[in-house]
């Protein structure tokens, strides 16, 4: 009577397996879903970025990385710069609405600083267009912001380099202020890893508010 019933059982496992197999199996229709979900995910931030867009660094925020702060309203322009505002280095120069920045070996260009007014609770976003001809070094951002009683961090742009050939693409990094942590002033740089020379235009800093964190 035992072997019956287990032979009964072994039959039916197998008619089951045999229907699953027809439909596919659950574990890779996942993986199908997974891997169309992330290349359409990666398709709405290239095509932000690609446009030098804010939204593309609020998408990932809200969206992409665990623990990041969630904006709590749209971007207000802090400052955009033009030919009005001198250059700290000598080695950036207006040339009509465009600044030429020139390196002859690595190094830090100081390009523009900022005050921010005891700031807190918001994403600084330091963006521009960039164009470069034939560069033979990369070149990326960094921002400096300086905190009220706490000193200066940065923000580097490390996943932002530049080189070879560019018409206008697009760089902006953020930093992120929780509340209490008042900046006072950004100082903002063209980190160059040899010598180089590019054109920045459109270059801005943006205030995001950020979304307080549950106690």
């Amino acid at each position: 009577m035992y072997s019956k019933r287990r032979k009964k059982v072994i039959r039916a496992s197998s008619r089951y397996l045999n229907t699953r197999s027809e439909l596919g199996s659950p574990i890779m229709v996942s993986r199908q879903k997974t891997l169309l979900l992330l290349l359409g995910t990666a398709l709405v931030v290239a095509v932000l970025l690609a446009a030098g867009s804010i939204a593309a660094v609020i998408y990932i925020a809200k969206n992409l990385v665990p623990g990041l702060p969630t904006p709590a309203g749209p971007p207000r322009v802090v400052h955009t710069f033009g030919p009005d505002d001198e250059p700290i280095s000598q080695d950036a120069q207006w040339v009509g609405s465009e600044l030429e920045v020139t390196a002859a070996g690595a190094g830090v260009t100081r390009l523009f600083e900022v005050p921010l007014e005891r700031l807190d609770q918001s994403m600084i976003t330091y963006r521009f267009r960039v164009q470069t001809d034939s560069a033979t070094a990369s070149l990326y951002p960094e921002m400096w912001c300086r905190v009220e009683g706490a000193g200066e961090f940065f923000s580097r742009g490390l996943d932002q380099k530049v080189r070879g050939t560019n018409n206008w693409v697009s760089a902006q990094i953020p930093f992120y202020l929780q509340k209490g942590q008042h900046a006072e002033l950004v100082r903002l740089n063209l980190v160059f890893e040899g010598p180089a020379k590019a054109r920045l235009t459109d270059i801005e800093v943006l205030a995001t508010p950020l979304e307080a964190k549950a106690p």
